[in-house]
């Protein structure tokens, strides 16, 4: 099915459309090479692999490359997350903390082994305000949008989801932090296309040639990061 290269010095990132986060094997119960595959004929030439403990690109005969980048979405009590940081002296992944409660972000957003937030959507109304928002765009702080809840939810819930999102995209209206889009995929019919992607992001306020933007920008987002040309 393709080529893998496993060598951090001959990686860089394909430019084109990025997935915020995937969820590979062991976490997920998809192999990385089949992921790979996956988003890349979806069009996806890189994305951020929860789980995974290292950089590879995979090439394949339909002339796709796609980078996968090691990734760690933390969850669990404030405490333990802000541990786990604090002992990043040396960053060899991204890290991605919640938006558990306002204190915990601000604390957060200073802190250098920190690349972007998660979790958005479930997060307390006040937990991102416009203190975070341009701490973030100051620090170059990525928040990630994952479309999964936009998909598994219907009714009231997913009406909450959708104003949620909305609240933070015209935050980012004003202050332009980073933004991320994720599909938070575990398995291969999670994946979806960019272009489905962009579909269900007008439904938070972002118009087709914004997440378009936002999308594409994912490469550089991760190269201004000296965790992705940093050997291990």
């Amino acid at each position: 099915m393709g080529t893998e290269e496993s060598n951090p010095d001959t990686i860089r990132i394909p430019t084109g459309y990025g997935d915020a986060c995937v969820i590979p094997f062991p976490r997920g119960n998809t192999t990385k090479r089949r992921f790979a595959y996956e988003l890349g004929i979806r069009g996806f030439t890189s994305a951020l692999a929860d789980g995974i403990v290292s950089r590879e690109t995979f090439s394949f005969s339909e002339q796709c490359t796609v980078a996968l980048l090691p990734a760690s979405f933390l969850s669990g009590q404030n405490r333990d997350i802000a541990g786990i940081i604090r002992q990043k002296k040396k960053k060899n992944r991204l890290y991605l903390v919640p938006v558990n409660e306002n204190k915990f972000v601000r604390t957060m957003l200073k802190e250098p082994a920190v690349f972007g937030l998660h979790d958005y959507h479930q997060s307390p109304r006040d937990a991102f305000d416009r203190v975070c928002a341009k701490m973030a765009a100051e620090r170059n702080i990525a928040v990630d949008i994952s479309i999964r809840p936009l998909i598994m939810t219907r009714g009231w819930e997913r009406q909450k989801i959708i104003r949620r999102y909305g609240e933070l995209v015209r935050l980012w209206h004003r202050y332009r932090f980073p933004l991320l889009i994720s599909t938070h995929a575990g398995s291969v019919p999670d994946i979806r296309s960019p272009l489905a992607c962009i579909s269900l992001c007008n439904l938070i306020g972002l118009d087709k040639s914004e997440t378009d933007d936002i999308m594409r920008s994912f490469p550089d987002l991760l190269s201004q990061d000296a965790v992705v040309m940093e050997l291990p």
